[in-house]
């Protein structure tokens, strides 16, 4: 029962990172924003944290206690760090990505995470300790074992799902960009053979590999699912400096395809707007 209830709490709190994620991130750059790392609405990062201080505030004798504020906040920091830290690192060394990237933040490490960031989710702990785990309490106070059991069952099959589909998503979406930096290398190998050729010829040949180097890129962004579109909106930075500007050059492509996308829809409204 109780891990049913953690697992319920699990997902709830992650939705709700992702709303506060997605809604901040949406004001911020004025257009609706997934920050989601699955399919579906839920940080897992979130949900994660918020069961951990439920177990630490319930079961912790010394802690449990109706601990004071301060504590509760020099807890939820601390260990809200070291989870985004090694999220972080964990996610960066399987996917060669980072899904968040603080080193222009005032007092960061390698990053991953910083004294801003630090202290609101550390006030967000107070929040989750005094206001949400009573909620959760009251709640499982009055539901139904067997619907409890249901629900959580129906839930982890959807979530396994969304983690099947999205790891396949991000596998795919690595191959895309494995393939693009191997032809960089190839490029980069290229280019000694230009040592030995005239100013014209190497401006030539540059002028070629970019122009097929964009073209492969278009083809790419093109080629990509919606899923795999958000997954690359969502990354801040790549793991390499050649990953890095391809990322870099697909964001810019598949903004360019939205934009032409809309002029089009935009000029066939128009061009039926004057045809009535």
């Amino acid at each position: 029962m109780l891990i049913i209830q953690y697992f319920i709490s699990f997902l709830v709190c992650s939705f709700l990172g992702w709303l506060w994620e997605s809604i901040f991130s949406s004001l911020k750059k004025k257009h609706f924003e997934n920050r989601g790392f699955l399919y579906g609405p839920i940080c897992p990062i979130y949900g994660s944290g918020a069961v951990i201080g439920f177990i630490v505030f319930t079961y912790i004798p010394i802690l449990s206690d109706d601990p004071p504020l301060w504590e509760i906040f020099f807890i939820s920091a601390l260990g809200s760090a070291i989870l985004e830290y090694l999220t972080s690192y964990l996610m960066e060394k399987l996917f060669h990505a980072r899904w968040w990237d603080y080193s222009n933040v005032f007092c960061n490490i390698n990053g991953r995470i910083c004294l801003p960031a630090t202290l609101a989710f550390g006030a967000s702990g107070i929040l989750i300790i005094k206001c949400l785990l009573p909620l959760f309490d009251s709640f499982w106070a009055g539901t139904s074992f067997v619907i409890d059991e249901i629900l959580a069952l129906l839930l982890a099959i959807l979530l396994g799902m969304d983690i099947a589909f999205t790891f396949d998503s991000l596998k795919q979406f690595n191959l895309k960009i494995d393939k693009l930096q191997s032809d960089f290398y190839e490029r980069g190998e290229e280019h000694l053979e230009d040592i030995q050729a005239s100013i014209e010829e190497m401006n030539a040949r540059r002028k070629l590999r970019e122009k097929e180097m964009s073209r492969r890129i278009r083809e790419t962004a093109e080629s990509m699912s919606s899923r795999q579109r958000n997954i690359l909106a969502n990354i801040s930075r790549a793991s390499t400096e050649n990953r890095q500007s391809i990322t870099s050059r697909l964001k810019e492509s598949v903004e360019n395809i939205r934009q032409e996308y809309r002029r089009h829809k935009e000029e066939e409204k128009n061009s039926g707007k004057g045809t009535k």
